[in-house]
């Protein structure tokens, strides 16, 4: 295999299955080297399990990772009103075809992107698309930045109580377990025989 092409033993590209969660999510803090998308070999990838059926040209890389960075900043929005504004803003640069259709029990808005547009443009349009349906029917606050530090990875939060912090149980775990570890240390701080604490 190519050392430049994706292994199968990485991180899938595909998590969620929204094109928004999962491209905003090709920056991984964690990792040794954090871009996801080092090439148009790992950006074709990311089209393939999406189920984009277009090969990337010239440009089409630096584009996909100047739309990343914009969701990134929708999801990174300081209150409710800031990210329906960002949001909107991303959407006044696309050239789409607005559609309403009938899905399951109620008429639905659908934003796709006309064949011809750019491959950034066509994931934008998804992505907008499902934000958009998400800010409808659960609101804004569920759209979310992983509360532990240092991962920037997003999500949208469908618990029942809107309680969730996380972006996955791998920074949940790093977090109780740096939690723990606090506690044990505090815990185990010296008490000299006068009675008062020691750090």
């Amino acid at each position: 295999m190519n050392a430049d092409e994706p292994s199968s033993s990485r991180r899938p590209f595909r998590e969620t299955g929204l094109v928004s969660v999962d491209l905003a999510n090709t920056w991984d803090p964690y990792l040794d080297d954090p871009e996801r998308l080092p090439n148009e070999q790992a950006l074709a990838a990311f089209l393939r399990e999406q189920g984009v059926a277009r090969r990337p040209g010239r440009g089409d890389l630096a584009a996909c990772r100047l739309l990343r960075d914009a969701l990134w900043q929708v999801f990174d929005a300081n209150s409710p009103q800031q990210l329906v504004e960002r949001l909107d803003a991303l959407a006044q640069g696309l050239t789409v075809t607005p559609r309403i259709e009938w899905d399951a029990d109620r008429w639905q808005l659908t934003i796709e992107a006309k064949p011809q547009v750019p491959i950034a443009e066509l994931l934008a349009a998804r992505a907008v698309a499902e934000l958009a349906h998400a800010v409808a029917d659960q609101g804004p606050e569920r759209i979310r930045l992983c509360g532990a530090d240092p991962c920037r990875e997003v999500f949208i939060d469908t618990t029942r109580n809107a309680t969730r912090r996380f972006c996955s149980r791998r920074c949940a775990n790093r977090v109780s377990a740096a939690n723990y570890r606090e506690r044990h240390a505090t815990r185990t701080l010296r008490v000299p025989s006068d009675g008062r604490g020691e750090a």
